[in-house]
């Protein structure tokens, strides 16, 4: 089964329309609608029942490799009565009426969980009244079974497709009967990616796989000093390059409130003679905003306003600490640079690429030519990781910069060392807490300051004002207040504009302050001399699920048997994503993920970690594919590690240290540990898994690896750190 539709079989798909069943919702309405053969087509998720028996589900979100197409395509087919071998799957074009299309935030499955039930619910009961009526009996005498729906006394059966002009001429229900928890067939049964084979084969398509007649390829550089302009470069000498045809200073730009710094590109025949063409243009940019820009000073800067920003009066308490915690800067470090493909005629647009947003994408588009939907096509590829960086458009800005030039087909794809120096890594933070406790040590008050880097430097200056007027970052406040029981808590924050360009990363501000809130949560169990279990079971004494969670994660991992010298056990927990707002702690997207990971260690005399066994238990409402969630903790687990170890980008004289894998080091097979997943049966609605994951494995293991050694890990990557 195809998990994606090659354009030959869309535009067969899409010339069946008019006489196919095509069920969906209107946008910001909850309201089901049928598309009618002589009606405009006005759903925002649906399917699509070809009269020659194919069925398609056209999903909104991407499937960036997490899975979300056969999530997606389970729950629909769980109502509909239908295997997924039957069904293909497509992605939902960018058009307002499908309302905004973007994937992230691990929302695909916990924001449409509902809506796709009842669109499957909804056309099996369209199918079923279809047949009824067809044969002239009652409803109720039909069932559907695996694309057929059969009358039960007669055996007499129709595909679903031969009933689809039929059902086109039916109301829609407008609350179609769910099965209930215990008549799942699919839900909750670990079934294969439909995208597996492709992927093994080598036949799924990526970015940089696309090829389009008479398309030439560019490679782009810009100032490895952010906002740098170009000086020089040895044009002539470029051109002489066999297969080399042009060289393109591309000017900076603002587009959709982004700014886009000046860069030049070489266009060849193949992206190698690109790459030689490159090597002999030799370009050298001057200037630029991160000129002076270091490591070392940036530390300065956030020591200088952390301490400018003052504590509330401090209540009396029988214990008062204060500690710094400081997370760096993270490269996305995608397998898969970014890569766009476009071909850019005055009356006509088609790109081909990765992205996380297909409404973001078109919009850029309409932009950058002017051109309206219609003439505008967008084919979304298979993604080689994003974590975040997938909802960039730097490459789709140059390529079609450079096809608009040159009339040409034009791919653009990032080296792998313009990924890690000319990207959009994860804010840094560093974080100064000041903890009372209470005569039986446990906080009272906890009084939290974080300074960061500005994460929306590279946007526009109105942009900027923005976030500079409210003092605040979207990616602050993430996991703020703790979960725990502490009756006064406050957030001081300042965010320092060093001309950085920074993204939205997996788990976004959650995962730095997950680590903050865990260790500080371990130290201050320490203080108290009580068990860091014990200590969270008390301060989560009145919430139920995290109190279970942790007391299930902690008799599955043998919690209380002791360990050898050396060893050590570590413990945290992460509710994902939980916001502040004036109100007080609430949801991001309702509803949560909790998460407990058990780390086990151990530390040699030379001070060399090892890490042995995660345990991860998780309770993310209705589990649509264990194996799938199983799957996505694991993937977190190890990003988690990566994190935890050697991931950092560092700055000297206002440029980015690390270039490639060589030097900005991600986690590899001798760093997996073994790993044990355990999902909580639960009746509560399904919400995202991988984002909730990554974020308590950092604090697990640093948490053991005091239990080990005595030394307490404030700062990150834990690198060269001595650990003995």
């Amino acid at each position: 089964m195809n998990s994606k539709t090659s354009r030959r079989n869309f535009l067969k798909y899409t010339s069946l329309i008019s006489t196919s069943l095509i069920v969906g919702f209107k946008f910001n309405s909850p309201n089901l609608i049928i598309a009618k053969e002589t009606s405009e087509l006005d759903p925002n998720l649906y399917v699509i029942i070809s009269p020659n028996n194919t069925i398609t589900f056209k999903l909104p979100n991407i499937e960036l490799g997490q899975g979300t197409h056969t999530g997606q395509a389970i729950i629909i087919a769980e109502e509909l009565e239908v295997n997924l071998d039957k069904v293909n799957v497509i992605n939902a074009p960018p058009d307002p009426r499908y309302g905004r299309l973007n994937t992230g935030g691990s929302a695909s499955i916990r924001n449409n969980f509902r809506k796709l039930l009842k669109v499957g619910a909804a056309t099996k009961e369209i199918l079923l009244k279809a047949a009824s009526s067809k044969w002239n009996v009652p409803v109720d005498e039909c069932f559907a079974s695996n694309g057929t729906v059969i009358h039960s006394k007669s055996n007499r059966s129709f595909t679903f497709g031969e009933l689809a002009n039929k059902a086109t001429k039916l109301e829609v229900p407008s609350n179609p009967k769910l099965k209930n928890n215990k008549e799942y067939r699919l839900i909750g049964k670990s079934i294969n990616r439909i995208d597996i084979s492709e992927k093994v084969n080598g036949t799924s398509i990526y970015g940089m796989d696309v090829r389009i007649p008479g398309m030439l390829q560019a490679v782009v550089k810009q100032s490895l000093v952010r906002g740098g302009s170009l000086f020089k470069y040895n044009e002539k000498e470029a051109l002489s390059v066999r297969g080399v045809k042009a060289v393109i200073p591309i000017p900076s730009q603002q587009v959709t409130l982004k700014n886009y710094p000046e860069s030049i590109a070489v266009v060849a025949e193949s992206n190698w003679q690109a790459v030689k063409g490159m090597e002999i243009l030799n370009p050298v940019f001057k200037g630029g905003d991160t000129i002076n820009l270091s490591s070392n000073f940036i530390e300065e800067k956030f020591q200088e306003e952390i301490d400018k920003i003052s504590y509330p009066e401090k209540v009396d308490s029988n214990l008062t600490f204060e500690v710094e915690y400081d997370t760096p800067l993270y490269a996305h470090a995608t397998l898969e640079p970014l890569n766009f493909t476009v071909n850019y005629t005055e009356k006509f647009c088609e790109v081909w690429g990765p992205t996380q947003s297909q409404t973001s994408l078109e919009f850029y588009i309409k932009e950058l030519t002017g051109l309206t939907s219609d003439k505008i096509k967008i084919n979304i590829t298979s993604i080689g990781g994003s974590f975040g960086i997938k909802q960039t458009f730097d490459a789709l800005v140059q390529a079609l910069t450079i096809s608009k030039l040159l009339m040409k087909p034009i791919q653009v794809m990032w080296t792998r060392e313009q990924e890690i120096q000319n990207s959009y890594p994860m804010q840094m933070n560093k974080n100064k807490v000041r903890i009372s406790l209470n005569d039986k040590g446990f906080p009272i008050q906890w009084d939290h300051k974080i300074v960061n880097s500005h994460s929306f430097a590279h946007r526009s200056q109105k942009f900027k004002k923005w976030i500079d007027k409210w003092n605040w970052e979207p990616n602050t406040s993430e996991g703020f207040p703790p979960i725990y029981d502490i009756k006064n808590f406050s957030l001081g924050n300042k965010s320092v504009d060093f001309g950085l360009a920074s993204y939205n990363f997996r788990t976004t501000g959650c995962n730095q302050n997950c680590f903050v809130i865990e260790s500080i949560i371990d130290e201050s169990a320490h203080k108290a001399n009580i068990n860091p279990l014990d200590y969270r079971l008390t301060l989560l004494r009145n919430d139920e699920r995290h109190y279970k969670l942790l007391k299930n994660i902690a008799k599955n991992s043998y919690w209380d048997v002791d360990v050898k010298k050396g060893q050590g056990k570590g413990i945290a927990i992460n509710e994902f994503m939980i916001k502040k707002t004036k109100e007080g702690r609430n949801s991001f997207g309702d509803p949560t993920s909790i998460v407990a990971i058990i780390s086990e260690i151990e530390i040699s005399n030379k001070g060399k970690l090892k890490i042995n066994k995660v345990h991860c238990k998780i309770d993310c409402g209705i589990c649509v594919n264990p194996d799938q969630v199983i799957a996505q903790a694991e993937g977190g687990i190890m990003m988690g590690i990566s994190m935890l170890l050697n991931e950092e980008i560092t700055f000297e004289n206002g440029m980015v240290v690390q270039s490639n894998y060589d030097d900005y080091k991600i986690a590899k097979m001798k760093h997996t540990p073994e790993i044990k997943v355990s999902i909580v049966e639960s009746s509560l609605p399904p919400a995202g898994i991988a984002e909730a994951v990554v974020a308590p494995v950092i604090p697990s293991i640093t948490n053991a690896i005091f239990a080990a050694t005595g030394k307490r890990i404030r700062k990150l990557p834990i690198g060269k750190q001595k650990l003995v």
